[in-house]
């Protein structure tokens, strides 16, 4: 059911792990094709995770204070003890995250999977109700810009409680609809 209920939000533009949208494939322009890449991050990239730093670690805990402010707002019991986990939750997304640089070499970034090898390489996911759920599930052909990272993000997601999956995938979608509420 998490993986369904990521590919839900996903497909309404919810930040989830997991990013696919379609594009012109590089190496064959004529063609479009679905591409997939790293998200899943509150924070504008991993290095806000993972650099130690104290204006870093400043914005850290401005955003768990966020996070909590997004719970209470809603009216969620414990706010505050529910954003930490889920800042730890990025934060080991975070860390087996690409980097900025080499998220833009295009040839480490041009890796050609067949449907099958999402559960190949990324075991732990229900890839199937996730790609049924964001509306892509007759594709069998995609760019995925990361591999590494997706074989990380979904051992991350299989070793997180589902509590904490339940409270990132809240604030994410109270964060993205703030604006209308």
């Amino acid at each position: 059911q998490l993986a369904t209920e990521m590919g839900v939000l996903r497909k309404n533009g919810i930040n989830v792990p997991f990013l696919f949208g379609v594009g012109q494939d590089d190496k064959a322009p004529e063609d479009y094709i679905v591409g997939a890449r790293q998200g899943g991050l509150g924070l504008p990239d991993r290095d806000y995770y993972l650099k130690t730093d104290a204006e870093m670690a400043k914005t850290r805990a401005a955003y768990e204070a966020y996070l909590a402010q997004l719970l209470t707002l809603a009216g969620e019991p414990d706010a505050a003890a529910r954003a930490a986990p889920i800042v730890a939750f990025e934060t080991d997304l975070a860390k087996v995250q690409w980097t900025r640089v080499d998220s833009r070499d295009s040839e480490k970034t041009y890796n050609k999977w067949q449907r099958a090898d999402f559960a190949k390489a990324a075991p732990g996911f229900d890839w199937d109700a996730f790609l049924k759920a964001s509306g892509i599930d007759g594709q069998q052909a995609f760019i995925v810009a990361q591999p590494s990272a997706f074989t990380g993000m979904a051992k991350v997601i299989a070793a997180t409680p589902v509590a904490v999956l339940r409270d990132y995938m809240l604030v994410s979608t109270l964060n993205a609809t703030a604006p209308y509420l």
